[in-house]
């Protein structure tokens, strides 16, 4: 487990140390719950991440700025993931299951049965129908089911920190019991199956949240 001390000064001077990436943190915690339009990405350099000894993560909600997060603790197969101003994001498998520390915040998401994510992705070669479970905790407590659709993607190279990842490009189109309709993003590892960067809906009428890894998991 990371001490919530030492990701403070982790995060503090790893954006010293970043290109490009001055007075983005000050602003992070600011930014996750204001809409600015049109806001740069973050620009890390690989030399920066590399130095780091722990896990880390960027998440952006929309065009909003993007904030950096630190592996803080695994528990019961999820990623805590934690920013210096106390925001929180869990994620298991690359699905982003819980926030903390939003106006308004994801409580669960919970997939019946084995989640697709979780077992070998790259080898789908069809359609998986499964059905699932949202909980929102803020403004005031709602739950929903979901049914969702994840279908075999098509090869597409992203850059993450000046490296540059060949993936799959995987989809995945929910529809809620309430008549939300939604569609998630997922970049997988042709390999292995690691998800390194996902675009998933978490919140009706909010932009949904991009995830890139920075340095995975151990």
């Amino acid at each position: 487990m990371v001490r919530y001390q030492n990701i403070i000064a982790l995060l503090a001077g790893f954006l010293v140390s970043s290109c490009g990436a001055d007075g983005v943190w000050g602003n992070a915690y600011q930014s996750l719950r204001m809409a600015v339009m049109g806001a740069p990405e973050l620009e890390i350099s690989r030399e920066s991440v590399d130095k780091t000894p722990y896990a880390m993560i960027t998440a952006r909600i929309g065009k909003l700025p993007g904030a950096i997060l630190v592996l803080a603790e695994q528990k019961g197969g999820a990623n805590y993931w934690m920013s210096s101003n106390n925001i929180s994001i869990i994620t298991s498998s690359g699905r982003l299951i819980r926030t903390v520390g939003l106006d308004r915040d994801l409580n669960l998401v919970r997939i019946e049965g084995n989640d697709p994510l979780a077992y070998a992705p790259h080898r789908l070669e069809k359609k998986v129908q499964y059905s699932g479970y949202m909980e929102i905790l803020r403004p005031a407590p709602d739950n929903f089911s979901i049914q969702c659709q994840l279908e075999p993607g098509e090869a597409e190279q992203i850059t993450i920190a000046e490296l540059r990842f060949d993936t799959i490009h995987m989809i995945e189109n929910c529809r809620a019991s309430t008549g939300w309709k939604f569609k998630n993003h997922y970049w997988v590892d042709p390999y292995d199956g690691f998800i390194w960067q996902s675009r998933q809906h978490f919140l009706k009428g909010v932009a949904p949240m991009t995830i890139r890894v920075l340095k995975p998991a151990a």
